[in-house]
């Protein structure tokens, strides 16, 4: 039978190539066993992440932790997702997605003690989360806006000019001019 005989009786199944299409890539009996067991002429060195030896397949160099891992053992540490295309941060040789990266290494708000993995406002009381830094006085969100930790506590430029000026008053209603009480030399 020749190839256009053959041709000859086909006809489209739309349900066919649809199914097709969703099943994804045809898998060939065997294959996953047959990439395990390739091996290279190079010695590769050990895994990063598991400790065997990189014999061959699919392999990633990785510069945060100074070498070669398997790629199918490229995932966070804590929650096992694959971490190839995603970011991620490495902590003791271990390597963890964003998230449980902050939630187990990370940075905590001085003000909510939640781990930080987005924008951060750092002073002299400590580290925030920009939503978290809040007047002690006024009780008002200051965000990015500038304040001031003296005396403990943030305050927005209200209420820190606020607390200078009754601090200049008290300080000056103490004081008396010719000879009264708390003046020096009266």
């Amino acid at each position: 039978m020749s190839a256009m005989e053959f041709a000859a009786g086909w006809s489209p199944d739309a349900a066919a190539a649809d199914d097709r299409r969703a099943s994804g890539p045809v898998h060939v009996a065997g294959q996953e066993e047959a990439k395990k067991s390739v091996i290279t002429q190079w010695k590769l060195g050990g895994c990063l992440v598991c400790n065997q030896e990189i014999k061959g397949g699919a392999v990633m160099e990785i510069e945060k932790l100074g070498g070669k891992v398997h790629k199918d053992c490229f995932n966070c540490k804590s929650c096992s997702k694959p971490l190839k295309g995603i970011p991620w941060n490495a902590h003791e040789r271990s390597i963890f997605c964003k998230p449980c990266y902050s939630e187990q290494h990370g940075e905590r708000c001085t003000g909510c003690s939640k781990p930080i993995e987005g924008g951060m406002m750092n002073c002299a009381l400590g580290k925030f989360h920009v939503e978290c830094v809040i007047c002690a006085t006024c009780k008002k969100s200051i965000g990015k806006a500038s304040f001031s930790t003296a005396g403990g506590a943030i305050s927005c430029q209200a209420c820190s000019s606020q607390k200078v000026r009754t601090a200049s008053v008290g300080r000056l209603s103490g004081l008396t001019v010719d000879g009264g009480s708390g003046a020096a030399g009266g």
